[in-house]
């Protein structure tokens, strides 16, 4: 075997480095409240899984969000959007197989995971009183209000904070802090919708 076939072989061998690392599957537990709420988890408009809570079940990765559809007896239908996350790993790959291995794990989807635990909170259809459906919404409003204040400063603080910051890189920064207001407002939007269309009393 010639030198440069031994350097490619390792390099292949190497390449899959957050393919080997991360794997090319998450294994996510659905929990839900009420518990044994029927759920569907769809990608890019596929039936990937049905499962009924709490259940965990292992999924391919890839830089696709997952949308989870629950249902269940006395609840209003829910639908979340579970987003997955860059791993970094296959940054090793430029040291140990290069390119190659960056686009092993691309193909693969070792680029991104899936959270470990993934929570579906229903909303009741029915209060017993006005004031215990204001306290459920006001709180779950809050409760949005405060992620998005943690996700925009997170998103501030990731960017390039120096005084060589182009004015692309800055329309950057703010574009992504205004894609996590936006989306914000939408979910609270939504959350007041969904007041509306819920009952009180017996």
């Amino acid at each position: 075997m010639s030198r440069r076939s031994a350097i490619l072989i390792a390099s292949l061998v190497v390449a899959g480095c957050a393919t080997v690392v991360s794997g090319t599957e998450s294994q996510v537990l659905f929990q839900s409240q009420p518990p044994r709420t029927t759920c569907t988890v769809t990608r890019d408009g596929q039936a990937i899984a049905t499962l009924v809570t709490p259940q965990a079940v292992k999924i391919s990765n890839s830089r696709l969000p997952l949308t989870v559809s629950c249902t269940s007896p006395g609840y209003l239908d829910g639908e979340q959007i579970v987003e997955s996350e860059f791993t970094g790993t296959t940054f090793g790959n430029v040291l140990l197989g290069g390119f190659i291995g960056i686009a092993v794990d691309a193909a693969s989807g070792a680029n991104n995971r899936y959270p470990e635990r993934v929570d579906i909170n229903l909303i009741p259809t029915k209060f017993d009183s006005p004031a215990a459906r204001d306290q459920f919404f006001d709180q779950r409003i809050a409760e949005r209000q405060a992620r998005q204040q943690r996700e925009a400063t997170a998103a501030r603080q990731s960017c390039p904070q120096t005084p060589n910051q182009s004015t692309a890189q800055a329309q950057a920064c703010q574009d992504a802090v205004d894609a996590i207001n936006r989306k914000a407002e939408q979910d609270i939007t939504r959350l007041n919708a969904q007041r509306a269309s819920t009952t009180v009393g017996s």
